[in-house]
């Protein structure tokens, strides 16, 4: 029989009547289940169980065969909807928690906030007493959700911790991001707050100590203190306290200091102890290590103001200048330059002018109104005087007037002649005819003024500020003479001699023994048995009547023929005596 022949309206007919049979079979089928749901839903319902009771309404609600108890469906499953929410959102959760890949950041950063959505959702229905927490442990349960999220952040933390191994074993630290993420896995994971506190600071204290040490060890400190404090205040927002941080700091910056102070690095040692000094005021905290660092800074200033003391200025500068980093120590740099040049007054001279070359310089300080003043002179006789004010500033004046030809022996400071405000330049330079040619100088308007030029055998100035003049070359030669100040200059005003008595150099006074001599000497103490007088390198014992005091004088007298004992300091010492009978002051 072909197709054709069966497919006749009759047997068409049939087969749709079959059709329609199965159809209401199915029907009926699923109106007689969802009758069966309801009765199910009810049962459980009476009994309180709400979970199964909800499951068959829910399946009731969905079959849509018949119109049946419909109200009483919507009214169940509106009194049920808590334990649909609990349902619903649970099993959303516990797919977020499976789904998520260990490693994608973005997806841990998802689980945790899954996480944070189920403990809400937790605590919503888990409040002591509430009707729904019996409820809410069965479909957690059956989902094992909380299992779920255990497992995957402790994925995440295997994940975590290989990253901070890497780190430390490449020594890249651009992405720590796992740092941030392990304090993010929930407490839950972890227990309790004290077993979550214990395995993270384990861990990170590993981390932290291995990855200070290898900054410093790679002569990075500065790095190393920074990340030190950006490590403790990471850790002071996560509520950790982190001691590991201060500890491992304060060790590495012990070395380094240490370090510095041995190899005498003192520029590093300034540098290190200032970043460290930062370190414990930024992270407001308290260290010994501040006191170790004072008291080695105070000894190296102490230890340059030795050098100072000793005339090493150069090596006292530099020390200054190395721990200036630290503190400042400009004012210490200025007055050990000021004492050096006090001390070696030529560096005056070349500040204010380092073209000349200068010699017999001449120096000192805190004298006519300077804080430091220099005299000299150069290889065309110019003479020179410069002098530092108490702001620092240099001011230079010279002269060409002393004469070409000449050969300049000595140069000094007239004290005698000086006044507070107006030092005078004496020049000493060489004679065919007499011992020297003398020459001064008063510096005054911002210039060299000369007071007085002759060549004698020697002078002094008495009291009234007037020269007495041995031997002068012209007015006076062959006597001693008296030159007096006029107002713009010295002229010669009398001859003042003790023809009896011959002018020698009180060298040469051992030599005049019993002769009448007279000569210029300079006394530089008085003792219990009188004054005493410069003698070569030792002294002569001047008896006189007249009071004499420290500083040069002119006696006349005679060589007394037997020394006598006088104690000097300590020592006795057998001195020549000489009778003074006539005392030029």
């Amino acid at each position: 029989m072909t197709i054709k022949n069966w497919l006749t309206l009759r047997n068409l007919f049939i087969v749709l009547c079959s059709a329609l049979l199965v159809l209401i079979a199915i029907k009926c089928y699923y109106i007689q289940q969802k009758m069966t749901w309801i009765t199910e839903a009810e049962r459980a319902y009476t009994k309180k169980d709400l979970i199964q009771a909800e499951t068959w309404y829910q399946k009731a609600r969905n079959n849509r065969w018949i119109e049946y108890k419909e109200d009483e469906i919507h009214a169940r499953l509106g009194i049920l909807a808590p334990i649909t929410d609990i349902k619903s959102r649970l099993a959303g959760l516990d797919e977020a928690a499976q789904s998520a890949n260990p490693s994608s950041d973005h997806d841990f950063a998802m689980l945790v906030q899954s996480y944070a959505d189920l403990s809400a959702l937790r605590d919503k229905y888990m409040k002591t007493g509430g009707q729904y927490s019996s409820y809410y442990k069965q479909i957690s349960s059956a989902y094992k959700v909380t299992d779920h999220f255990l497992d995957k952040f402790k994925q995440y933390e295997q994940r975590f911790f290989t990253q901070m191994n890497d780190n430390l074993e490449k020594r890249t630290y651009q992405d720590e991001s796992f740092r941030g993420q392990l304090l993010q896995i929930p407490v839950a994971y972890y227990g309790s707050k004290d077993k979550r506190l214990t395995s993270l600071s384990a861990a990170f204290k590993k981390y932290d100590n291995r990855k200070l040490t290898q900054l410093s060890a790679s002569g990075m400190f500065t790095s190393m203190l920074n990340e030190a404090l950006s490590m403790k205040n990471i850790y002071k927002e996560a509520g950790i306290e982190a001691p590991w941080i201060k500890k491992t700091a304060e060790s590495l910056a012990d070395q380094m200091l240490r370090s510095d102070l041995k190899t005498e690095n003192y520029t590093a040692f300034a540098s290190h102890a200032r970043d460290f000094v930062n370190f414990v005021q930024s992270a407001k905290m308290r260290s010994p290590l501040t006191g170790y660092i004072s008291t080695q800074y105070s000894r190296l200033i102490k230890k340059a103001k030795r050098m100072v003391a000793r005339g090493e200025f150069q090596q006292a500068i530099a020390l200054y200048e190395a721990v200036a980093v630290y503190r400042d120590t400009s004012k210490e740099v200025a007055a050990a330059k000021l004492a050096w040049t006090k001390a070696d007054p030529i560096r005056l001279l070349q500040a204010a002018d380092s073209s000349k070359n200068y010699t017999n310089v001449v120096g000192g300080g805190n004298l006519y109104g300077a804080k430091i003043y220099a005299a000299a002179s150069d290889d065309t006789n110019h003479i020179y005087y410069a002098a530092m004010d108490a702001t620092g500033q240099i001011k230079l004046v010279s002269t060409a007037d002393f004469p070409q030809g000449r050969k300049i022996l000595h140069i000094s400071m007239e004290n005698k002649l000086s006044t507070s405000s107006r030092p005078v330049v004496l020049v000493e330079g060489d004679s065919q005819t007499r011992s020297a040619t003398y020459a001064a100088y008063a510096v005054e308007a911002g210039s060299l003024n000369k007071l007085f030029e002759l060549e004698a055998d020697g002078y002094q100035v008495d009291k009234e500020g007037n020269l007495l003049v041995q031997n002068p070359e012209g007015a006076g030669a062959g006597q001693s003479a008296r030159y007096v100040w006029t107002g713009s200059g010295y002229e010669y005003q009398e001859i003042k001699t003790a023809p009896e008595y011959a002018d020698i150099a009180i060298d040469d006074l051992l030599q005049h023994q019993g002769e009448k001599v007279r000569f210029t000497c300079s006394i530089v103490s008085i003792t219990d048995s009188g004054p005493l007088a410069q003698l070569g390198d030792s002294y002569v014992l001047l008896k006189s009547g007249s009071l004499l005091s420290v500083g040069q004088v002119t006696v006349s007298g005679t060589l007394a023929s037997q020394n006598e004992e006088v104690v000097v300091g300590q020592t006795a010492l057998s001195l020549p005596v000489f009778e003074v009978t006539l005392v030029e002051e």
